[in-house]
């Protein structure tokens, strides 16, 4: 999932209340942002390796605004060993940020957290949609709508659900809160807290993935819908937006209805 679908989601599961989301935004897109000085992605989404026999972890820094990359890299963390790799990465261990984590504010503790819940059910959600049974054989395929890809064309193809979920997600916070979630109301409440929460550096590395597409987002300053075309994936992306908002909104649910079901199987 893409950091703009993160802060929508985020948005929404806030019920469109401003302050609280600006409490809590720079938290959410941290797991992110913080790669630009940490690199590799298990280290801050607590990925389990392929074989389950390890879990990546990290512990996050508490002073974000005076952080700099060297002291981030001195953090306490583990990358699990991986011997099999795949352009997709592995699924999000939940409880292993709230072992390692015990340490962070509630308002931080708990941005982050949601990061990785609305991770992890995006992901259980791609693996359902994309048959991805040979991501690791040496010359990995994959099947979208019964058509075959390689790594290159699966990362396409999962790009342009992200973009078409951001759209519909923006939709979604137009019409329940009148909302117009264009790029300049990204710079005006994501970027502009980000500045206020992150160093210099870090946000400039966060929010340059954070540009809308120009014809994504003259459709969405205009309030034009039109691109709304494929009801199939309107109607899947409504039941996965409404399933990642009703578990983010209510964290404990998510580990009772959802995680410790899936870890017991």
């Amino acid at each position: 999932m893409i950091t703009l679908q993160h802060s929508l989601c985020y948005l929404l599961a806030k019920n469109g209340n401003m302050n609280e989301f600006k409490k809590g935004i720079a938290y959410c897109l941290l797991p992110d942002g913080i790669r630009a000085f940490i690199g590799a992605r298990p280290y801050s989404h607590f990925e389990e390796n392929p074989n389950q026999t390890d879990v990546s972890w990290y512990k996050f820094p508490i002073n974000l605004k005076e952080l700099t990359k060297e002291q981030a890299l001195n953090q306490e963390k583990h990358l699990a060993d991986i011997e099999l790799k795949s352009c997709l990465g592995e699924m999000s261990q939940v409880d292993k940020f709230v072992e390692t984590n015990h340490h962070l504010p509630r308002d931080y503790h708990e941005g982050v957290l949601v990061h990785l819940i609305q991770d992890y059910i995006f992901d259980e959600w791609i693996r359902k949609t994309i048959d991805c049974s040979n991501k690791y054989e040496p010359n990995a395929s994959f099947v979208f709508q019964n058509q075959t890809y390689d790594s290159n064309g699966i990362r396409g193809i999962i790009a342009d659900l992200e973009q078409y979920g951001f759209y519909l997600l923006a939709y979604i916070c137009f019409t329940n809160y009148g909302i117009v979630a264009n790029q300049e109301w990204f710079d005006k409440n994501v970027k502009s807290t980000l500045e206020k929460i992150y160093p210099k550096e870090l946000v400039e590395s966060t929010y340059k993935y954070m540009k809308i597409p120009d014809s994504i987002n003259d459709m969405i300053t205009k309030g034009d819908w039109s691109g709304l075309k494929f009801p199939k994936y309107n109607a899947e992306y409504g039941e996965l937006y409404k399933r990642i908002i009703t578990y983010t909104s209510n964290t404990n649910s998510f580990f009772n209805d959802v995680y410790n079901k899936r870890k017991k199987k």
